[in-house]
């Protein structure tokens, strides 16, 4: 039922978004947010209890009006996305973006890791590497989508800005690798509960972090850099490129660790743009103990 529904908002937002142009598209975006944020009362409320013991120093109300800022940023960059799908590279002059740490991509250029989590409009930022590494191929790795329609659409707009396409899968592992050994720059959305995880702090909780980053990091001896698209209004973002960084010679959890930090500095710029519906500590997500 639920992914019937999805579909078929999609598949009026697509229409919506061919038929109004993107300097208009916002009136969706607030349309779209309207629509879901009474219908996510469950995930709501799960997610306030996360963030009560995230963010403890925030009252109630505080931690209220960030999760919705937070849903608004979803339902804002899913119709950034499908402008994306509609008008293709055009999309990118329709939009101001000021780049800060751009010359951060210059160590990657060779063959490299990029990391980014679901904050501010994550597909626009893959664009954006894309252009900035050009010749440089660039990859994105991530989940495949629950709906199909929506996995398309992922896809397809990745292909139509120059990305490369690659899952999680196992299977992918030695294609993976022999895209580094060739030059190719990965693209990580590693901000997000795994499951045989390694064990890291993230906002003074426990969690579990993906092992790639740092297996391909160190099998590749490549450096890394965090980097986040942050939204300033309807058609204006920041993109951030933080210094690259290496994970040579540390330890598996180490490295964990270190590339975690990097991204929760990310998300700690702007916690109201991070997707806080996603249950990060799943599992492990006891207060840690620091030192």
């Amino acid at each position: 039922m639920r992914r019937w529904l999805e579909t078929i908002i999609l598949r009026f937002a697509m229409r919506k978004v061919a038929t109004t142009p993107y300097a208009q598209g916002e009136r969706i975006a607030t349309a779209a947010h309207r629509l879901i944020w009474p219908l996510m009362k469950g995930p709501r409320l799960r997610a306030l209890e996360r963030m009560s013991q995230s963010l403890p120093t925030l009252s109630p109300h505080e931690r209220e009006v960030l999760l919705e800022e937070s849903v608004r940023n979803l339902s804002t960059t899913a119709v950034e996305v499908l402008y994306m799908h509609h008008l293709g590279t055009s999309f990118l002059e329709e939009v101001e973006i000021t780049a800060e740490g751009e010359e951060g991509l210059e160590a990657i250029a060779g063959g490299g890791i990029v990391l980014t989590g679901h904050l501010g409009n994550w597909e626009l930022a893959g664009a954006l590497i894309t252009r900035g590494l050009h010749p440089t191929p660039f990859m994105v790795v991530g989940r495949s989508q629950e709906n199909s329609l929506l996995d398309e659409i992922s896809v397809s707009t990745r292909k139509k800005f120059g990305m490369g396409h690659a899952t999680r899968d196992w299977r992918e592992a030695v294609k993976l690798a022999r895209a580094l050994e060739e030059g190719t720059v990965l693209g990580l959305v590693s901000d997000q509960h795994a499951g045989s995880g390694t064990p890291v702090v993230f906002m003074d909780r426990m969690a579990r972090a993906f092992k790639g980053p740092v297996v391909y990091a160190q099998r590749g001896d490549v450096p890394l850099v965090a980097t986040a698209c942050f939204r300033v209004s309807w058609g204006q973002f920041r993109w951030a490129v933080r210094k690259p960084f290496s994970l040579a010679g540390l330890s598996l959890d180490e490295g964990a660790q270190r590339y975690t930090s990097e991204i929760e500095s990310l998300v700690l710029e702007s916690p109201d743009q991070w997707l806080w519906l996603h249950n990060r500590w799943k599992g492990a997500g006891e207060r840690a103990t620091l030192p």
